[in-house]
């Protein structure tokens, strides 16, 4: 008797997390799968999975995994659906979704992919401004190299190209730079 009131207890608690968790969709919602598929959710199943048309050339119902599909509305930190943010590597795209586990969906346009799933503290949002250094500024590091800043970072350190450098790219604490004229 204990054993099956246990394993009931189990199932319950089992099926009412992974409810709750699929609920971070609604019906309705405009979801983007891994792929980059944009879909619409249908359904939302008692076990966390959810039901999404898909239209275009894939056209049709498939029921998937919640933690593989963005939300195309909200935020995640200091980045929000829409905005335009530069990776390290230099690559300019903008946000097109929000996993549940935090990671943001990222669309290239100049990728041979054109999506990506990343994690937002390595995006430096194109908007804003910290330490006093706003996207444009031009800048001087304590090495005396010439920069640009391109971008912020969501623990405030700046995204700086130096047109001269190997790598072109740094990310670097505002205290370890000085405004300059271009």
């Amino acid at each position: 008797m204990k054993r099956g009131l246990l394993g009931l207890l189990f199932f319950a608690t089992l099926t009412i997390s992974q409810f709750a968790l699929a609920f971070e969709f609604n019906i309705g919602d405009v979801v983007i799968s891994q792929n980059g598929w944009r879909g619409v959710v249908r359904g939302v199943f008692n076990d966390g999975r959810v039901s999404v048309y898909y239209s275009g050339s894939s056209a049709g119902v498939y029921i998937q995994n919640p933690a593989t599909l963005a939300r195309t509305y909200g935020s995640e930190g200091d980045l929000t659906v829409g905005d335009q943010v530069i990776s390290a590597n230099g690559w300019m795209g903008e946000i097109h979704g929000i996993y549940m586990d935090g990671q943001v969906s990222v669309y290239y346009a100049g990728s041979s992919q054109g999506r990506y799933r990343t994690n937002p503290d390595l995006l430096a949002r194109t908007r804003g401004m910290s330490g006093g250094f706003r996207i444009g500024d031009h800048v001087l590091s304590r090495n005396g190299w010439r920069g640009v800043v391109q971008g912020i970072y969501p623990d405030g350190t700046l995204s700086v190209y130096y047109a001269g450098s190997s790598q072109g790219r740094y990310r670097q604490s505002p205290s370890q730079l000085a405004r300059t004229r271009p």
